[in-house]
């Protein structure tokens, strides 16, 4: 069998397949180089978090404290501020999974892939995290807000309009 009728010539053939090999290539690269900036991103904020945890206990202590505070006293406060530091890993982590809408997370293809894979931010929600971390009071303030990754790190023990000091 002969099927002259479906031959193709060469050139535009080598031209289109070189040009969506370009298109492609680009393509895979530009996806390698935002998903290394993510975890490059993730990494850093890992390496700040073990630091924070380790002034926290180094640094709020009673050495240079006008009124000294007991040890189980100092102890919460090194507790809260960390826990509040957890609470706005939670809220980043719950926000930076939020769909948008640039993404296609909805198409056909991708709703059928993502059904193989469980993603906890997706199976529950931020308020059922946040009491882990924040006292009611915070929770509800931070739930009230927009941006509740920043809210959650906006806390002051002695700025208490908004919330209270978690006992």
């Amino acid at each position: 069998m002969h099927y002259k009728w479906l031959s193709i010539p060469w050139l535009p053939t080598a031209l289109i397949g070189t040009a969506v090999a370009f298109i492609v290539g680009f393509k895979n690269n530009a996806s390698y180089d935002r998903a290394w900036e993510a975890r490059k991103a993730w990494g850093a904020i890992v390496n700040t978090s073990r630091a924070w945890g380790i002034m926290v206990k180094d640094y709020v202590t009673n050495k240079h404290a006008s009124s000294p505070l007991s040890e189980n006293e100092l102890k919460e406060v090194q507790r809260q501020l960390v826990h509040r530091h957890f609470a706005w890993l939670t809220a980043l982590r719950y926000q930076m999974r939020e769909p948008r809408a640039w993404e296609g997370m909805n198409n056909v293809h991708n709703v059928e892939y993502r059904s193989n894979y469980q993603i906890a931010e997706h199976e529950s929600n931020l308020a059922d995290e946040l009491p882990k971390y924040l006292s009611r009071e915070e929770q509800e303030y931070v739930m009230r807000k927009k941006n509740r990754a920043t809210k959650s790190s906006a806390f002051s023990r002695h700025n208490s309009k908004h919330c209270s000091t978690r006992a």
